[in-house]
């Protein structure tokens, strides 16, 4: 009895591994291995740990195990202590990714980390030992709470992002095996220093944006440093560069406190020459390593480069054609040209508020976009006769300057792609001139030029940029060469298109009433804008169009008339904020544009006639006290009258079934 009991049970074992085999091999990869007699590890064929199911705080990954496999723990919100086989060698990609309670791993024999591994997890400190060779990209990111990272010697490579955001990582110590860094490794970190190893080749692009270094010394072995490395990097103050380094990138060092730079002997480009192509045509820009630094007192260069000078505080290729950075922290006031300087590069010599005088020398033939950007002390600056180009903006901000001389055989002012104009912001100056060569201007070449009182516009200069003047608040008056084919001036006010636009009415012109020239056909965007002196405007029967902003801000305009005007439309912002306060619409007026009578206080009644569309906030803030809406109207804006204070009643006619929703 008891032989055939033995027999049956048997039998019965045989049946349960037969069942738990076929069910294993039918679906052909994932085996339940029960650890602790819990079902915690999935672990297939190959000994890869395809996902942790457990709850537990510290985990022991089971013996065997060669992989922690892609998202094998991901998410998990309990565990908060890992210890990995000796067999474990591979994490893979976002393995303990977003495990925000797990501040400690003992890693043990791994040798790769993939993507994303530990990225978002909650590791405080971090040990790599010599097992591991590769760190893979993003590998330690966006850990908030990791302060520290050891290495032993053995790692090689630290992927794209592998520490990019660990804001609180303070304390670093690389492998001096390490060859290769990614792109961002240490970017928006807390590092202060860092000892950099000995055999790395290249600090790659953005490899330390936004850190806290303060100082930092690149290897010998480093001949790159790329674009944007230490870009950002607000507390840097000191950087030592090698022996060895041949290229330091794109704005590498820009936005940092470094006072003062040496160049070694190897350095052959510093990115003061970047050609950039588009449909327009080809430009050339000055995109150099030492970008925006507001604190630089003083670059030197060592003896025996090929590619670099410097010459009186000013950094230069080595034949002086090109001045390439001038120190904004330099205690010079005065900046003398070299003899041979052909061009003053982009963005050359900016923020220098020690500069009092600046003298260019003779053969200097363009002045890039950009090249005295707000250098708000200098005074006095003379353009020498061999001056061909100037690029845009090439003296914003020059707000002390009085006089500009811009000389003969200077044929285009700004650049074609640029909105801000050569003179921009030059507050101070009184008087510019323009020589009778100049064919183009291009952006906002005067834009609040406030002191300046009268402008000539030369014979060859036949078109201009729109806001060309914009913001010019003294000017009185405009002379145009008789000899300018399509631009005439009017006792002051300019007209262009042979005399069909009226373009301009300066901003400082002291006249109290203004009758426009028969035969104009357009009044042009922001053509009165600004003027305080304009009472009273009258315009021709031929005048069939308005531009955005024409009368804006002209506080002491009372009247406008329209009547026998080809007016269909008063546009955007026509009236805003100036002082008008009786207007009549002709018949033939459709449409009032958005912000139209906008804060138009002295303005209490109006007859829209034939209108058929308000637009929105066309009388907001104004001073209306009552507004009849005829039949003719079907499209209201929002809020037309919104904060009248003085609104009394709205009426709109009897026969409208509805109103227009507003």
């Amino acid at each position: 009895m008891k032989k055939k009991k033995g027999i049956a049970v048997l039998i019965v074992c045989f049946a349960i591994a037969f069942v738990l085999c076929t069910g294993f091999f039918a679906s052909g990869s994932v085996l339940t291995v029960h650890a602790d007699e819990t079902e915690e590890f999935e672990i297939d064929e190959n000994n890869v740990l395809v996902k942790y199911n457990g709850t537990a705080a510290d985990v022991t990954v089971p013996e065997g195990v060669v992989k922690i496999g892609a998202e094998a723990f991901y998410g998990n919100m309990n565990i908060q202590r890992v210890k990995l086989p000796d067999s474990c060698t591979v994490i893979g990609e976002y393995a303990f990714s977003s495990c925000m309670s797990l501040n400690s791993i003992d890693l043990n024999k791994t040798v790769t980390i993939e993507h994303g591994a530990f990225m978002g997890s909650a590791l405080n400190t971090l040990h790599i030992p010599s097992s591991v060779r590769t760190i893979g990209e993003s590998a330690f990111g966006s850990i908030f709470n990791l302060s520290k990272v050891t290495m032993d010697d053995g790692v090689e490579s630290l992927g794209n992002n592998c520490f990019r955001e660990c804001h609180s990582l303070n304390e670093i110590q690389l492998a001096s095996t390490v060859s290769v860094l990614g792109s961002y490794v240490f970017s928006s970190t807390g590092i202060r220093s860092i000892d950099l190893p000995e055999g790395l080749l290249e600090i790659p692009n953005n490899a330390f944006e936004s850190s806290s270094l303060q100082s930092v010394e690149i290897p010998s072995t480093v001949k790159t440093i790329g674009s944007y490395a230490f870009n950002s990097c607000w507390s840097l103050t000191g950087v030592t560069l090698n022996e060895g380094l041949e290229v330091i990138g794109e704005n590498a060092f820009s936005q940092t406190m470094l006072t003062s730079v040496h160049l070694p002997s190897t350095v052959r480009d510093i990115r003061d020459w970047v050609e950039y192509t588009d449909e327009t045509g080809s430009y050339i820009f000055n995109n150099h390593c030492f970008f925006n630094l507001s604190g630089l007192a003083s670059i030197t260069v060592e003896e025996g480069n090929e590619y670099y000078d410097v010459y009186n505080n000013a950094l230069y290729s080595k034949d002086h054609s090109r001045l390439i950075i001038y120190p904004s922290m330099n205690n010079a006031t005065t900046l003398t040209t070299h003899p041979d300087t052909k061009i003053i590069m982009e963005r050359a010599i900016q923020y220098c508020f020690n500069l009092t005088d600046v003298v260019l020398n003779d053969g200097l033939t363009e002045i890039a976009p950009y090249a005295f950007n707000y250098c708000g002390s200098v005074q006095n600056i003379n353009l020498p006769s061999t001056l061909e180009k100037i690029g845009g903006g090439a003296f914003i901000g020059m707000s002390k300057v009085k006089e500009f001389i811009v000389p003969e055989g200077v044929k285009v002012l700004g650049t074609e792609i640029l909105y801000d104009g050569v003179f921009q912001d030059c507050s101070g100056a009184e008087v510019i001139t323009l020589p009778d060569t100049l064919e183009n201007i291009y952006g906002a070449v005067f834009k609040n030029c406030s002191s300046l009182k009268t402008i000539t516009i030369p014979a060859f200069l036949t078109t201009l940029p729109a806001d060309f003047i914009t913001g010019c608040t003294g000017l009185e008056y405009i002379y145009v060469d008789p000899e300018n084919p399509t631009m005439i001036s009017d006792n002051g006010v300019l007209y262009v298109d042979e005399g069909k636009t009226l373009m301009l009415y300066p901003s400082g012109l002291k006249n109290y009433t203004y009758t426009v020239n028969e035969g104009t056909e357009v009044i042009s965007s922001s053509a009165f804008y600004g003027n305080n002196y304009i009472c009273v405007i009258e315009l021709p029967s031929s005048v069939k169009s308005l531009g955005d902003n024409v009368f804006y801000n002209c506080k002491n305009l009372v009247t406008v008339d329209l009547y026998d005007t080809g007016i269909i439309s008063i546009p955007t912002r026509a009236f805003f904020g100036s002082g008008i306060k009786f207007i009549e619409l002709p018949d033939n007026i459709v449409s009032i544009g958005d912000y139209a009578f906008e804060d138009c206080k002295n303005l209490t009644q109006i007859d829209l006639k034939n209108v058929s569309s308000l637009g929105m906030w066309a009388f907001s803030a104004s001073g209306l006290t009552s507004l009849y809406i005829p039949d003719t109207v079907v499209n209201i804006g929002n809020g037309i009258l919104q904060m009248c204070e003085n609104l009394i009643s709205v009426r709109y006619s009897a026969s409208m079934n509805t109103l227009p929703s507003a």
